[in-house]
């Protein structure tokens, strides 16, 4: 029977490999939907900061403009809007372009997001439909591997019984080797003396029937 060894190492080869891809995908695939939480809360925590109705205004370019001229106007006219107000409308006006700047990089990388997210979806689509077409593989390697550990340890088990079963069987042929090769040398023989026998007899037998055929040719002629 051929040695098949080579070939079973291969099998082995191939379902690690399986394993491994399948393995690589479902760490990608919960990576992915982790880092989506992380991202989805910190923009939540954005939105609850700078709340829709704020953003739509300070990205709407015309309310920013008529925005800005009404608080310089403002900005120094305590006795209209008193000290707090004041100081809280100062502060804002000085710092509005920076947070402007930050909602519209924001924005930007919300789109950037989204595009990510699009892509990254069609990449799970992809790396899903590896899966898909792994997995019935990697499933019926895993039977047959589990199979074919099942049979090894059968085989084992059952040359440990051949082994165990060897020496009463080695002794009795041991006790019973001498007088077998005497009962064979000694039938050999015989079946030779019992050819010898027959052939004397049958050449003693031929002899007389010549004669007798002859003589009874002779005496119908």
């Amino acid at each position: 029977m051929a040695d098949n060894s080579d070939d079973v190492k291969v099998f082995y080869k191939l379902f690690e490999n399986i394993s491994k891809s399948l393995e690589e995908m479902q760490t990608v695939f919960k990576s992915a939907s982790s880092s989506s939480n992380a991202t989805t809360e910190s923009l939540a925590v954005i939105k609850r900061f700078f709340n829709t109705s704020i953003d739509a205004a300070l990205l709407d370019d015309a309310f920013l403009s008529q925005f800005k001229n009404a608080a310089e106007s403002l900005v120094d006219k305590t006795s209209i809007l008193g000290q707090d107000k004041n100081e809280r409308l100062k502060n804002f006006n000085n710092q509005i372009n920076s947070k402007v700047d930050n909602l519209k990089a924001a924005a930007e990388k919300e789109k950037r997001r989204a595009a990510l997210e699009k892509t990254r979806n069609v990449h799970v689509g992809t790396l899903e439909s590896y899966r898909s077409a792994f997995q019935p593989c990697k499933d019926e390697m895993q039977k047959m591997v589990t199979n074919h550990e099942a049979l090894k340890k059968g085989l084992r088990d059952y040359e440990k019984l051949m082994i165990e079963q060897m020496p009463p069987c080695k002794n009795v042929y041991s006790q019973q080797q001498s007088s077998i090769e005497s009962e064979i040398s000694a039938f050999q023989r015989n079946e030779q003396l019992l050819r010898q026998e027959s052939q004397e007899i049958d050449k003693l037998r031929k002899e007389p029937s010549i004669d007798w055929t002859g003589l009874i040719a002779a005496f119908y002629n």
